[in-house]
């Protein structure tokens, strides 16, 4: 898949998030699609293997429901990208890229006056704990793909 044109095409147009989205008989962790039908296609797992075929059926759906795609993998540990995904995520490098975003956006925006910023703030927060308490965020420094990212 061409993966540049696809991010680029999702950064430069209206993206539509979604979650547990089901599509084909198969239910997608989350999606990221834009009206050029190119989407990002999500699997997150934690400590949990992948189902037998899982990253193919999601291929498939791909091939079914989109123009473009790309099949994102989010884990806790290097060792389970076994189903070739075309981008692989260790938590450890959400949890690294969010806060480091988090705190771009909380130097260059006044928070507190806003419903929304502080809304937004709230949930980054939580988040960022959630992967603290899971321990999915500790386990050494991000890789060097996802700390290039703005």
């Amino acid at each position: 898949m061409p993966i540049p044109s696809i991010v680029s095409g999702i950064q430069n147009g209206n993206c539509r998030w979604s979650t547990q989205v089901s599509s084909c008989g198969k239910r997608l962790d989350m999606t990221c699609t834009n009206e050029k039908k190119q989407a990002l296609i999500f699997e997150h797992k934690a400590w949990a293997q992948l189902h037998a075929n899982q990253l193919e059926d999601y291929r498939q759906v791909g091939k079914q429901e989109f123009g473009e795609f790309a099949i994102v993998l989010i884990t806790a540990r290097p060792y389970q990208n076994e189903q070739n995904p075309d981008l692989h995520f260790l938590w450890r490098d959400v949890y690294s890229w969010l806060d480091r975003r988090l705190s771009k956006w909380l130097s260059d925006n006044v928070t507190g006056t806003d419903s929304d910023n502080a809304d937004l703030e709230f949930v980054c927060r939580n988040f960022l704990t959630l992967l603290k308490k899971r321990r999915t965020s500790v386990f050494s420094s991000p890789s060097r793909r996802l700390a290039s990212l703005p």
